[in-house]
């Protein structure tokens, strides 16, 4: 419990910062706290029980709390930063009460310094922030689902993302044989259902191998490892996933044939390279990435044979030691001379593989990219 200093405002010897609380501050819907320079309470008006729901000591007694508890850590750190020149803070923290269980409160700690410069006073000033915590909290959950966690980081820090280079992502293109066709023998409802339930599982698996999805185009999805957070596995991440995409969709496919169903079928092509990523756009903000890697691994993905996995020689030279690989012969990109080799994916090697479909990494594999 805080040590009490407490005495009616009638007598105090000196004028200082009391006088000041009048009348509204003692009914604020604000809790308004002032501590002496130990952290023992000098005055605590109407507002903190209206919102703690219990009188300051027994709200203490019960709960205790991150700045007027006695021997707060809470209260050392403020007190430090005060007598290092700190002229305010504000934060937010959750608070038990009697109400609703928890509540988000604000809480502005102003310090008060005599004439010789003494830390006297300290105010500090507390409002129930929790409908706003809410809002907010439903915001970055919102941003959450269009943009990476760096990304959102930047933004409320700058306001803007600035673009940056990747040397070396992996792209992967994924798209439904003959879906325009689909349209035409299904429901609207019940072909946005079932493609939905695809790209959800889509979602599933590559988040489980730290890829970033970038965008759904129709029944086209797009996704890359390897940024925005750097890291050198993302070739062989892209190719694990990539598996268990594939093993998913041939999973439904007999599903649908066991219900005298058209089975969907799913092309799949990779390319490792150099990328530009960033955000573009001045109201609907979207995180994309360009550059001839992107134009590669959409033409693996065109290239590609239904229910195979086509990857590009520059993917195949990073993961050629621990996936078994069927080379295809070259294809020509569309307005450009360059020729790339193809090779299909498999599956990971036995002796890299859990399991009898090649599609789990064993412990030794498992290891390995722990390295990278």
């Amino acid at each position: 419990m805080v040590k009490e200093n407490w005495e009616s405002q009638e007598n105090y010897p000196e004028k200082d910062i009391l006088n000041e609380l009048n009348v509204e501050a003692k009914r604020s819907v604000n809790a308004v706290v002032v501590l002496d320079a130990e952290g023992r309470l000098d005055w605590v008006n109407e507002g903190f029980e209206a919102i703690y729901g219990f009188p300051f000591n027994e709200y203490l007694e019960k709960f205790g709390h991150y700045i007027f508890s006695e021997e707060s850590k809470g209260f050392e750190l403020m007190l430090g930063q005060f007598k290092n020149g700190q002229q305010g803070l504000t934060f937010e923290h959750k608070i038990q009460t009697d109400f609703t269980g928890t509540q988000w409160i604000q809480t502005t700690l102003t310090p008060v310094f005599d004439e010789d410069n003494r830390l006297k006073k300290i105010i500090a000033v507390e409002t129930d922030v929790s409908d706003d915590h809410i809002e907010r909290k439903k915001t970055e959950e919102l941003l959450a689902n269009i943009f990476p966690f760096e990304i959102i980081e930047q933004l409320k820090i700058r306001g803007t993302v600035k673009s940056k280079k990747y040397r070396r992502v992996t792209v992967l293109f994924a798209d439904f044989k003959n879906f325009t066709r689909l349209t035409k023998t299904m429901g609207v409802d019940g072909l946005i259902s079932e493609l939905n339930r695809y790209i959800r599982k889509f979602d599933e698996i590559i988040e489980r191998h730290y890829i970033e999805k970038i965008k759904t185009m129709g029944d086209a999805y797009m996704c890359a490892g390897g940024l925005p957070m750097k890291n050198y596995s993302n070739p062989f991440d892209v190719a694990l996933a990539s598996l268990e995409i594939q093993r998913f969709v041939r999973e439904m496919a007999v599903e649908k044939e066991a219900r005298g169903e058209q089975p969907w079928e799913l092309r799949l092509g990779i390319h490792t390279g150099e990328v530009m990523a960033g955000v573009i756009g001045s109201k609907k903000f979207a995180y994309d990435i360009w550059g001839n890697t992107v134009n590669i691994a959409a033409r693996m993905e065109e290239t590609a044979q239904e229910g195979r996995i086509n990857i590009s020689g520059a993917t195949y030279g990073y993961i050629k030691d621990y996936f078994d690989c069927t080379y295809r012969g070259k294809v020509r990109m569309k307005n450009n001379p360059e020729v790339v080799d193809m090779y299909f994916v498999n599956r990971i090697k036995h002796e890299y593989s859990e399991d009898e479909e090649g599609i789990r990494p064993n412990a030794s594999f498992r290891k390995i990219l722990s390295t990278y």
